[in-house]
């Protein structure tokens, strides 16, 4: 899924065929954590987990109940809910 303040495209891996390289990424502008959320949720869909990348400077985090795990690339920054890892980049 891709998303800044709207989730804006996603892309389908099959199993085992997850690639770097063929991560397309879109939008780029504004980051509200809390739409990926509410689309979900409008969608009904139910993820077993969710894995958000970021630098960290969300406006708004959301809210879920899903187990949430954010690779968050600025050390300073923890997320208020869920588990956050500090990725380097």
């Amino acid at each position: 899924m891709y998303w800044d303040t709207k989730v804006v495209d996603h892309q389908i891996f099959d199993t085992g065929s997850f690639d770097v390289a063929a991560v397309k990424p879109r939008g780029g502008g504004g980051t509200d954590a809390g739409c990926l959320f509410n689309w979900l949720r409008k969608e009904r869909i139910s993820p077993q987990a969710i894995v958000q990348f970021t630098d960290g400077e969300v406006g708004n985090w959301g809210r879920s109940t899903w187990p949430t795990i954010w690779a968050v690339t600025s050390k300073h920054i923890t997320a208020p809910f869920g588990t956050t890892i500090h990725v380097e980049v």
